[in-house]
């Protein structure tokens, strides 16, 4: 599911990412799913654009743990993930964003940079 630029990350490791990376953008897909194969070029080339600005990572949806505490606070962090693939992002640890299904790499630029826009905008003021 992943590729060498992306790192992949469990879900234990979760909650340490998102805290100590400004930006965030957690992608959750799984192995068998074309769509979520589709996100991982296009993560890739917004990875390039989003340089030292924004912490790319994912998880296979297929190792978060069911029914566990840690499986109940990953999917209270993460938001309305009712399936894959599924991409959010989280600005100083808070989810900000959240794109169910595949969408095209134009969507998923708007949502970062809106984040990022945000993110000038409260600090110049």
């Amino acid at each position: 599911m992943t590729t060498n630029a992306q790192r992949e990350i469990s879900v234990n490791q979760f909650e340490g990412i998102i805290q100590s990376h400004e930006t965030v953008v957690v992608k959750i897909g799984e192995y068998g799913c074309p769509p979520c194969r589709r996100y991982d070029r296009m993560v890739i080339e917004l990875m390039d654009e989003f340089s030292g600005k924004v912490e790319f990572v994912c998880i296979d949806g297929d190792t978060i743990p069911h029914g566990s505490e840690e499986s109940r606070s990953f999917k209270r962090a993460v938001g309305p993930y009712t399936g894959v693939p599924y991409i959010t992002i989280f600005k100083n640890g808070e989810r900000t964003e959240g794109i169910l299904g595949f969408r095209d790499n134009t969507e998923l630029r708007e949502a970062i940079n809106r984040v990022l826009c945000d993110s000038n905008d409260k600090q110049n003021n």
